[in-house]
Parts: structure tokens; C-alpha cells; sequence
């Protein structure tokens, strides 16, 4: 079992250092850092981190194809891998359309296409191919990096709808299914990424098979479940119909929800996500109640649990790993 943990970083990036370090010496397999807004560049943070750890993997989670040439993503892993061989991964997902893709000018447009392209790219580059290429989304005309290849890099793909689950489980060496606890959600998550995987002639044990989900150890439950609704409401709003059924809400929930965040964002569509949906989401409880949820995915199939640090700062964040590492870590293993 893999316990992975991911958090924003904040200036100074000495402070996302101090974390990592914290993790490595808990135990955790990998620190993720998000390229999600517009906070301290997560490859400037990670060559940072790279050189004040020894072990932990260090996973961008994710880059996307909207805003980062695929290019420009295996270059940058390249790079961190000659620095820290064999202890960094690279994360794809489809990104975060309201805060970065549309602000840029871009639009979420073909999320699997485009995601099925760069990773291909990015997986060739890395082995140190030379590429003629002209895609439906990008464009590779004559490229090589000018590096040694580095074919270990392994190469995680970030999904919560089906098409993107499926290509997860075809082309990744992990496939990462965001923010779905829910038993029923996560078997039809699950069964995405099977269906993906033969198609390569693969199974679903020839991968490793992540929950990423943001987690909140304590005794004031309340609390951080309002805390998170916004967040809950975010993930939803971005959710594929295959998502809503898989929880088991109503097509009419799906419309009201969006339309909220369309009009007000994450805040003006919390009111509408209750607290058991904010759970089939989230992990927030004491430990022992976020060991059962874990327990339970881990029957079904998941070999790699990674927890959002959502926390309000530094000394936050460092009490929450250290007590998931604690207080939940030792119930699963």
C-alpha cells in the first residue's frame, strides 16, 4: 500500500520543503504538488525540494493540456529526473477550467482527446525519441530532448469521468481517480479503468490504482464539513453526467448545481451539496471513521491512497499528515 500526500504551496517554497521533508521521514511513498492556479511554480518547488529529500517521489499532480505543451511538461520531468533519478513521476489530468484554463484564454474542450495525445508525447519524449508530429491538438516538428531518455518515469493520469478513467487504465502506469469515496461511484470508477486497460491488453492489476481525495482528521466534523462544501460543489460542477449517476443524483440536481456555479462559483453552489454528498466525496472524521471509508476502498481494488492537505498553513498541514501517518496509516497496513 502507498500513501501519498499532496498540498498547494505558498511562499515561501521553503515551507512546502519543510512539509515534504516531514513526510519523507512519516513514511509517505510521494509528495504532489498541483499546478492547478497560479501559486509557486510547482517544477521551480519540486528541483527545491529534490535537493533537501533523499527518498520520496515527487509527482507534479497534474499538469494539463491546455496550458502546458506536452513538450514542455516531459522537458521539465526530464530535467527533475536527472536531478533526483528515479524519484520523480509525472501526473496528467484535464485541469482546472474556472481558475486557470479560461483565465488563460483556453477552454476545457476534448478533455480525453487532448489528455490521450500529451500523454503519448510525453511517454515517447521521455524514451528519447525524435518526433515528427502533427496531431488534431498539438504539434511536435522535429523534436528531441537533449537529454538522456528516461523511460522510469512513471506517468500518472488524474480522472473522474469515464472517457479520461478509460484512458487511464489504456495508457498510465497509475491511474488517479479523483474525489470518489462513495462505494458505488468508485466500483463504477474502477470498472472505467478496467475497460481501458483491455484495450491495451492489460488488467486492472497491471497498474497501480489511486483515490485522491482531500481528507480532514477531526473531532469537529461539522465544521470542516461546511469548510469543504465549496470544494464538494467545485468537484461536482465539473463532473461529467456518468458522475452524477454513478452517485446516484438526479439529472435535475446536476442542472441546479451547475447552473448555481455558473452563476456563482463555488460558494453560490455549496448550499445545495449536503453533508453525506460532501462525504461520498471527502474523508473528514475522526481516524478511526476515515480508516473504515479507506478499508473499504482498498476491498474494492485501490492500492494507492493520496490526501489533500487543505490546511490553512504550514503548522496546519504538518499536523494533518503527521496524524493520518499517526492515526490512520497504521490501520491499513
Amino acid at each position: 500500500m502507498k500513501f501519498i500526500f499532496g498540498a498547494k504551496p505558498k511562499a515561501p517554497i521553503t515551507n512546502f520543503t519543510r512539509l515534504v521533508q516531514l513526510g519523507e521521514r512519516l513514511g509517505f511513498h510521494s509528495a504532489w504538488i498541483p499546478d492547478q492556479t497560479f501559486f509557486p511554480d510547482p517544477f521551480v518547488t519540486l528541483a527545491v525540494v529534490a535537493s533537501h529529500t533523499e527518498r520520496i517521489e515527487l509527482v507534479i499532480g497534474v499538469a494539463n493540456p491546455y496550458t502546458r505543451h506536452p513538450v514542455q511538461v516531459a522537458r521539465a520531468a526530464a530535467t527533475l529526473d536527472d536531478h533526483a533519478p528515479g524519484r520523480v513521476a509525472l501526473g496528467y489530468g484535464a485541469g482546472n477550467r474556472r481558475e486557470l484554463i479560461v483565465p488563460l484564454g483556453g477552454e476545457q474542450e476534448q478533455a480525453a482527446a487532448h489528455c490521450r495525445e500529451a500523454l503519448i508525447l510525453c511517454r515517447r519524449l521521455l524514451d528519447g525519441e525524435f518526433l515528427q508530429h502533427r496531431g488534431p491538438h498539438f504539434i511536435t516538428d522535429g523534436v528531441e530532448l537533449e537529454m538522456a531518455p528516461h523511460p522510469a518515469v512513471p506517468l500518472y493520469l488524474a480522472a473522474r469521468g469515464p472517457l479520461i478513467l478509460q484512458l487511464a487504465g489504456e495508457r498510465a502506469d497509475s491511474a488517479v481517480i479523483g474525489a470518489l469515496l462513495d462505494e458505488e461511484a468508485l466500483a463504477w470508477s474502477l470498472e472505467q479503468v478496467a475497460n481501458g486497460a483491455r484495450k491495451s491488453g492489460r488488467r486492472l492489476e497491471d497498474l497501480g490504482r489511486m483515490i485522491w481525495i482531500t481528507c480532514h482528521i477531526t473531532e469537529d466534523a461539522p465544521r470542516w464539513l461546511d469548510h469543504c462544501r465549496p470544494s464538494a460543489a467545485h468537484i461536482l460542477a465539473g463532473a461529467p453526467p456518468g458522475v452524477f449517476a454513478a452517485l446516484r443524483l438526479s439529472d435535475r440536481f446536476r442542472d441546479e448545481l451547475k447552473a448555481a456555479y455558473a452563476e456563482g462559483g463555488s460558494e453560490g453552489a455549496a448550499p445545495l451539496v449536503g453533508d453525506d454528498l460532501v462525504r461520498r466525496l471527502m474523508a473528514i472524521g475522526r481516524p478511526e471513521e476515515i480508516a473504515a471509508q479507506l478499508e473499504r476502498a482498498i476491498a474494492q481494488g485501490i492500492d494507492e491512497i493520496g490526501i489533500l492537505v487543505n490546511a490553512p498553513d504550514i503548522r496546519d498541514s504538518e499536523e494533518a499528515i503527521q496524524r493520518f501517518a499517526d492515526e490512520v496509516m497504521p490501520r491499513l497496513i
